[in-house]
């Protein structure tokens, strides 16, 4: 509680002030309105948590491989992952590069797994790990408008170990026009819960 400290006229101003001061620093109950206050000053400024982001990404360098990641729009739907995902591996590819999923926050850690239900093979291309970007990984200009082509080969002179890209969405066919069956074989093989249903023949469709 606070002690109410009655003020005679004879009282010093600034020795009550700096008396007051040191009481109310002592009290348990100004600690946790500052700390209350705090956290809904914090909490008012995440527009959506699961946008929050993991712990950084406890990763090596100077290894004898280079790598390639990119700043993926996770938030978005399983189509635009497709689109990503098929895209920075084939760009991969032509940098021979290893391609890395960082699990950056709740929206990517979705993304992975609704990718991995459908396409796992696709998913099994990239070397996953758990954690955002390093801040010593250097971010590189690269497909930052929509729905255009930007020819990888640009990034062949880039010799940085980790090359993560700025771009998202990737909305090109072109980036894996190479890829078709490729992808299609990446495909979850559905499973068949109705057995007792008629099926197409050469005679007639179902």
């Amino acid at each position: 509680m606070l002690e109410i400290i009655q003020l005679s006229p004879k009282t010093d101003n600034g020795y009550f002030v700096v008396k007051y001061i040191k009481k109310v620093l002592k009290s348990p109950v100004f600690w946790i309105v500052i700390v209350y206050t705090i956290f809904l000053a914090y909490s008012t400024h995440i527009e959506d948590p699961k946008e929050i982001p993991y712990p950084i990404a406890q990763i090596n360098f100077k290894t004898s491989r280079k790598y390639i990641s990119s700043n993926y729009a996770a938030s978005s739907r399983l189509g635009n992952h497709l689109f990503e995902l098929a895209s920075v591996l084939s760009i991969s590819r032509d940098l021979n590069r290893v391609p890395i999923f960082f699990i950056e926050d709740c929206y990517h850690e979705k993304m992975w797994e609704d990718t991995n239900n459908l396409i796992p093979g696709l998913m099994n291309q990239f070397l996953v790990i758990n954690g955002s970007v390093p801040r010593a990984i250097r971010r590189t200009s690269f497909h930052e408008k929509c729905c255009t082509f930007d020819n990888p080969s640009v990034l062949k002179e880039n010799k940085d170990e980790y090359l993560h890209l700025k771009g998202t969405h990737y909305q090109s066919w072109k980036y894996f026009s190479q890829m078709r069956n490729e992808l299609l074989g990446f495909l979850k093989t559905p499973v068949n819960n109705f057995f007792y249903l008629p099926v197409s023949s050469e005679s007639t469709f179902v």
